[in-house]
């Protein structure tokens, strides 16, 4: 449904799954107190908390796929079966954080904008929201807390900024930012075919990072 970089991150999981070496300190943890799920628990918060530990901020991200696989394979041990509730059209989908496996369960079709407490722009939610064109802003703090239901939000993406209850002129003003970038939007498209060079004649080489078949597309467009 979202292309290969989404699944990528799922074949990730599985490798850690997979690992001898992971699997080693599983069954030492199950041979010492006979409890898998325990067992489980303490193994994987061990490498989370390495992850969490580096002062890189792309490596400290990989924590969060550490405990999203813990979450779901404790689920499995227990039969514990999450479902999200129906969207309606247009909301603003406002949390502590995503998970990838929470993600693909969202219908992403749906969403008008994404908002996080915790995460930033290397996060697999910002990732894949921007792959999504979703307006997304993370690292909001106490924002889960802070919001009910039947809120209206205003979610700039571009700014990274979150406005909650926005007046009459804001929402205005927000209306006028939208239009006003999709109007740009529309004038880069007209751009498309042009030669890529600057006004004195320079030629400008133009390359594209792929990591899959999906960003084939989005790199053409």
């Amino acid at each position: 449904r979202f292309g290969e970089e989404l699944a990528d991150v799922f074949t990730t999981h599985i490798m850690i799954l997979e690992d001898e070496g992971f699997r080693r300190k599983l069954r030492r943890g199950i041979d010492l107190h006979g409890n898998g799920a325990r067992a489980l628990v303490e193994t994987m918060q061990g490498y989370a908390a390495i992850f969490a530990a580096t002062p890189d901020a792309t490596v400290r991200e990989r924590a969060a796929d550490v405990e999203d696989v813990l979450q779901r394979t404790v689920g499995e041990l227990l039969g514990v079966r999450l479902h999200n509730p129906p969207l309606q059209s247009g909301v603003i989908v406002v949390a502590s954080s995503i998970a990838p496996s929470e993600f693909v369960r969202l219908e992403t079709e749906k969403i008008a904008g994404l908002v996080t407490e915790h995460g930033g722009p290397t996060s697999h939610a910002a990732i894949f929201a921007r792959s999504l064109e979703i307006p997304a802003v993370s690292g909001v703090s106490r924002i889960a807390a802070r919001v009910r239901p039947e809120d209206e939000l205003i979610v700039d993406g571009l700014e990274g900024a979150v406005i909650v209850g926005p007046t009459r002129a804001q929402r205005a003003e927000y209306g006028v930012i939208r239009e006003r970038y999709r109007k740009t939007r529309g004038r880069l498209d007209e751009l498309r075919g042009l030669p890529s060079e600057t006004r004195d004649g320079r030629k400008i080489r133009l390359s594209a990072n792929v990591g899959g078949l999906s960003d084939v597309e989005l790199v053409r467009r």
